[in-house]
């Protein structure tokens, strides 16, 4: 398989410097055999179908999509159309859309070590707030579920999530939102070890840095779950659709 459109060159760091130094006998061959594996999506997998799926959107509140938002993620706004389109699918079609929404209460009681790695949710998303709403061209509509609860990177943690894919009997999650290396990756190895069918939509995902944003979609896509498009995610639910009719 070729490199896709969005991949950048692997380029020496500060964390990854070492890597380059004293080469062993056999090492390059097995860093390249690596690299090619990040971006094999040809291996036998599961297909999506869209009785057994849910759209999971995590985090796309005022704080991060509007760019006036005290996180304001300039991707998270960029892909609001492909996640349009993904939405009406959905409900065209019966898949359930749950929301997260982050937020921490006012006193800070419940924010944890996260907000201590991350400075910025000291001020943001914060319960009651205007920032912490769902953004309001993605609001969701009467009967879609919203998890309030939040208060970690995993979607799962503390909260009704897996309880709700259980009794909707849906397996498959098709996971988008904010963060790329945060929230939604670690939302996805939660889901995945579960049990959990996870499509990672990598220009449904955002985060501050596109080089990041490569390197995680490259973790998940090996070991965590499907990552594809947009337009391949609907033509493979549109695909299924057909068949049905």
């Amino acid at each position: 398989m070729g490199k896709p459109d969005f991949y950048r060159e692997e380029t020496k760091g500060t964390y990854n410097a070492w890597y380059f130094e004293d080469e062993i006998e056999g090492e390059k061959e097995c860093y390249e055999g690596g690299q090619a594996a990040y971006y094999d999506v040809n291996r036998p997998l599961w297909e999506l179908n869209p009785d057994k799926a849910v759209l999971l959107i995590i985090d796309l509140q005022v704080d991060v999509v509007d760019p006036k938002g005290k996180l304001w993620m300039p991707a998270s706004t960029k892909m609001l159309p492909n996640l349009k389109k993904v939405m009406a699918f959905c409900r065209t079609h019966g898949v359930p859309i749950i929301y997260t929404k982050h937020q921490a209460h006012p006193s800070g009681r419940d924010k944890g070590l996260m907000h201590t790695y991350l400075t910025l949710l000291q001020e943001s998303l914060i319960e009651g707030q205007n920032g912490a709403e769902i953004y309001d061209e993605i609001a969701p509509e009467p009967g879609e579920w919203v998890i309030e609860n939040k208060r970690r990177y995993d979607s799962f943690w503390g909260t009704e999530l897996e309880e709700v894919l259980r009794t909707m009997g849906r397996d498959q999650i098709i996971l988008t939102g904010a963060c790329t290396n945060f929230c939604c990756s670690t939302t996805t190895r939660s889901g995945m070890q579960r049990g959990f069918k996870i499509c990672f939509p990598y220009d449904l995902n955002a985060t501050d840095d596109p080089a990041i944003h490569e390197e995680v979609c490259k973790t998940m896509n090996r070991g965590f779950g499907r990552v594809m498009g947009t337009d391949e995610l609907l033509t493979e639910l549109n695909s299924v659709v057909d068949q049905g009719n």
